[in-house]
Formats: structure tokens, sequence, C-alpha cells
């Protein structure tokens, strides 16, 4: 049988935390963990566990997110001691087996081709109440009416480590050395069949301060890191654009959301460059970094109180 694994980098996600491991612990062999400077109890939370489950967890201390080198950091440790499947999560990520049987998908997963990649796709899911004490998957929840069109990855040993892919950001595809995509290459590309057994809960948004949380720290600390080697986090650009534009912005108290000195960054356009990706040639990339750094300054200045 296949040794499954999981790979997550995690940031402030205390309500949700012990459920995701208890839950992704059910099926998998392993969990790698990142922490990224957590503020709140998450690496309480995820220490705790790694007492009695298991779980090996690390840190990223830098301020800026690079979430692409960390995952690929950690999957290549995974395939490393010998794991056959690797499963890139997200904290508010729960693999779930269609027909409902829960003891039988880690028999499912074992039973996953380590020569294939497969692509999942996943589907929102939001809380109808707001008991975060009980389990996440035994509350009330509301799960959007259609399926998301975005898959995610999983990742099987052989195919991956021959072929020397890496995720993209958000684990949504894999890249190629040559820096193409495979499935924005080729929507029916035979190396990445799409698994129908088994699709992803999402629970992206669990509440007002978590969205604002998730999306403005998100977007902020990527773009610290944005170079020619870091993507774009469209998402968060559009929350961040839209927040703005809401005039309550300047009644909230958003210490902590940044960085406590940006200036330390100012003349750093290549933050991990080796970390993260392959190379994109483009040149105005980086040169947008830094003008996007001063406009962080000023945005600090403009959310933070003095």
């Amino acid at each position: 049988m296949n040794k499954i694994a999981t790979v997550s980098m995690i940031k402030n996600e205390i309500d949700i935390v012990e459920s995701f491991i208890r839950h992704t612990c059910k099926f998998a062999d392993k969990m790698y963990i990142c922490d990224h400077k957590s503020t709140d109890r998450t690496r309480e939370i995820i220490e705790a566990l790694a007492k009695e489950l298991p779980i090996e967890v690390s840190t990223y201390d830098k301020d800026e997110k690079n979430q692409v080198g960390v995952t690929n950091n950690l999957i290549q440790h995974a395939f490393e001691e010998n794991f056959d499947i690797v499963l890139p999560l997200d904290a508010d990520e729960f693999v779930i087996k269609k027909d409902g049987d829960s003891k039988d998908l880690r028999k499912h997963l074992q039973n996953l081709d380590p020569s294939k990649c497969y692509k999942v796709y996943f589907w929102n899911h939001f809380f109808a109440d707001d008991d975060i004490e009980k389990f996440a998957l035994s509350r009330s929840i509301v799960k959007s009416k259609t399926i998301s069109t975005t898959t995610k990855i999983i990742l099987g040993r052989e195919i991956f480590l021959k072929n020397h892919w890496r995720v993209v950001q958000g684990n949504h595809d894999i890249k190629l050395p040559n820096g193409a995509e495979i499935l924005l290459a080729d929507k029916n590309s035979p190396l990445i069949p799409h698994e129908e057994k088994i699709f992803y809960a999402h629970f992206s948004i669990r509440s007002e301060a978590q969205q604002i949380q998730k999306y403005m720290m998100s977007w902020l600390n990527t773009q610290l890191a944005a170079t020619r080697y870091t993507p774009w986090n469209a998402h968060g650009k559009k929350f961040v654009n839209d927040y703005l534009k809401d005039e309550s912005t300047a009644k909230i108290d958003l210490t902590g959301f940044f960085p406590a000195d940006l200036e330390l960054y100012k003349d750093e356009c290549n933050l991990d460059k080796n970390g993260g990706g392959y190379e994109n040639k483009s040149s105005s990339k980086c040169f947008h970094a830094r003008r996007k750094f001063f406009a962080f300054v000023e945005l600090r200045k403009n959310f933070i109180k003095a």
C-alpha cells in the first residue's frame, strides 16, 4: 500500500486548524506543517497535537509570504522520506469521499498510482453557525450550489520526481521546468486525470474578521516577496482594492496585519529568489515590485492607528 503524506503552510487558522489536522490524520501517514509566524494560538495547537499525531512541524520566520517555495520544499522532503502520494493542503481544505464513506478514504488514496498526478475539484462550504468549539465537519454547514471549476493537485512520487515538476501558487497546477503549467497548456492532459471519487470541502470564508485576515495579510505578505519569481495574488488584490473603497476602513485597527518595519524590504527585490518556482522572464515584474513596496508603506500608515 502507498504511504500518504500531506504538506501545508499555515498562518493564523486558530478556528479550524485542530479540525483540519484531526480529519487529515485519519487518512495520512504523516503531516508536514510549516507555521508562518502565527500570532494567535495556531502554533500552540499544532505543537500540542504533534505530541499525539504524526506531525512534523517547521517554521517560516520571514514576513513575506513564499508559499510556493515552502510548499515545494515540503513536497521534496516528503518524497525524500519515501512517501508515495503527497497532498498539498491548506488548513481550510478537507478531503472528502463523494460517497460519504470516510473510513474508505484512506484505502482509496492508498490505491492511487504513484506514476500519475491527479487533479481534484473543490466545493466551497460555509458554516451556518458560530460554534467554533465543534469539530468543523459536524457543524451546521451550507455548501455552494455548484462545484468550483478550479482544481487542486494530488502528487504521485514517481512522475513528479522524474519530470522535475513543481506546484504553483495555491496548489492548482503543475509547473514544468520550462515554465509551462500543465493544466493551462492542456486541459485534457493525460498526465493528470481527474480524480472523480473525492473532492475538497473548502471553508475559505468563515467570518468577517477571518476574511480580512486571510486576504489582507496574504496579499500584502505575498507582495513583499513580489519579484519575477513570485506569482501574483489575484484574490487578495481584489479584496484589498474593494476594502480600500470602504470608508469604514479608517475605523478599523489593523495593527498586526503588517510587518513591523517595512523599511527593511525597500532594497530587497529578489527575496528568496531561488525558493519559489521558475523565473518569469518579464523584467517589469521586479520593477513593479519596487513600486508596490512604497505603496505598501503608505497603506500601512493609513491602516494602523498611531
